[in-house]
């Protein structure tokens, strides 16, 4: 009814229909409501379970394989694969196991791409860093690889699998990193132009002061 079913599984309990008749499921007025006493309890036949329509030539047998959580699904994938090989080699002849969703191919794809992304990104930042603002061009393009490095070693540390979140995170990122870099190589050259004012007004009193000695 309504188009919802329940499955209910009483291993060791339930050893005939009576059995299931007398499961009380309600009380009314102190008096318990039996499954008996609102429907009818009667054998079936057992479910037909894992058959599937394959594009409408006929029932194949079907199955899906559930990661767990935490796991790397490309690793996950290529396991299953190599297994399905082993299990093949046992199979009855003209029977054979085929993938109709294979996420690898979606993971490769997106990993490319975020791939592209990445070194594009970084072409792109180095020409406009060379373009305006050279003096600061080598300490960014140099902090540009080592930022994703250390960022795929952190994440290999503390047991992070990579995944499209994270690649496409690194790629926003690198945005910030030049950013950031730009503006500290800046506040570097003003400091050390202070510096190098107070280092040349500091010797040109002095100078004038062993020139009035003498």
């Amino acid at each position: 009814m309504a188009d919802m079913s329940y499955i209910i599984r009483g291993v060791g309990y339930i050893k005939n229909v009576k059995n299931i008749e007398n499961i009380p499921v309600s009380m009314r007025n102190s008096v318990p409501v039996r499954i008996k006493d609102i429907g009818k309890v009667q054998m079936g036949g057992e479910p037909r379970l894992g058959i599937f329509d394959k594009d409408g030539s006929g029932e194949v047998v079907g199955g899906v394989i559930v990661m767990w959580y935490g796991e790397n699904a490309d690793l996950v994938i290529k396991n299953v694969k190599a297994k399905i090989k082993e299990v093949e080699k046992g199979l009855s002849e003209g029977v054979k196991i085929k993938t109709s969703y294979d996420r690898s191919v979606l993971i490769s794809e997106a990993i490319d791409s975020v791939k592209g992304t990445l070194f594009e990104e970084m072409i792109r930042v180095s020409v406009i860093v060379l373009l305006f603002n050279w003096r600061s061009a080598l300490i960014i393009i140099l902090q540009l690889p080592i930022s994703v490095a250390v960022g795929f070693i952190l994440l290999e540390a503390f047991g992070i699998s990579s995944n499209i979140m994270s690649l496409t995170g690194i790629a926003l990122a690198i945005d910030v990193v030049v950013d950031d870099g730009i503006v500290m190589v800046e506040n570097a050259y003003r400091y050390i132009s202070i510096e190098l004012e107070k280092e040349a007004s500091r010797k040109q009193k002095q100078y004038s002061n062993t020139s009035w000695i003498k």
